[in-house]
């Protein structure tokens, strides 16, 4: 099967099931083959990553097996981050809750910032049910940066 992927640039398995596949600059997260030993994808656009400022495309809960983060490209030059409950079938944009939510009137995104570094990706997941992350809101003409901050596993 590799064979058919001469030109892959990263292939490797994360938790005995998710794949990332990078080929020709687009970068897909998949986690299944069809009978035919080809690989599925369930994500597609992530973020590219560049190696000088060490941002990942996606960042796995590390207390939830089934719980992604993915940074997606959802235009020219912009990101949004998406997280997935179920394992990468389905992808939503974060939602946000409280007093900051009637500011958000769906016509806003988020992007998180998903350092690769295995010792901050501890400080995104400090217990089982609280996830923290530095990230943009972006809403209109204005760019504003925050601490995101769940206590539901990262729901919302």
């Amino acid at each position: 099967m590799i064979s058919e992927y001469e030109d892959i640039a990263i292939f490797y398995q994360i938790r005995n099931e998710l794949f990332l596949l990078e080929y020709e600059n687009v970068i897909d997260l998949n986690n299944t083959l069809n009978e035919d030993d080809q690989i599925i994808p369930i994500i597609c656009d992530l973020f590219i990553y560049d190696p000088t400022i060490d941002k990942c495309p996606f960042i796995l809960n590390p207390h939830i097996p089934c719980v992604i983060y993915a940074n997606c490209q959802t235009g020219v030059n912009q990101t949004s981050t998406y997280v997935s409950l179920d394992n990468g079938k389905t992808f939503q944009p974060l939602e946000l809750e409280g007093e900051f939510s009637k500011y958000f009137n769906n016509t806003g995104r988020i992007e998180l910032d998903f350092d690769c570094r295995k010792i901050l990706t501890k400080n995104y997941f400090p217990d089982i049910s609280i996830v923290r992350f530095n990230g943009t809101f972006y809403q209109n003409n204005y760019t504003t940066r925050h601490i995101f901050v769940s206590f539901n596993e990262g729901k919302s």
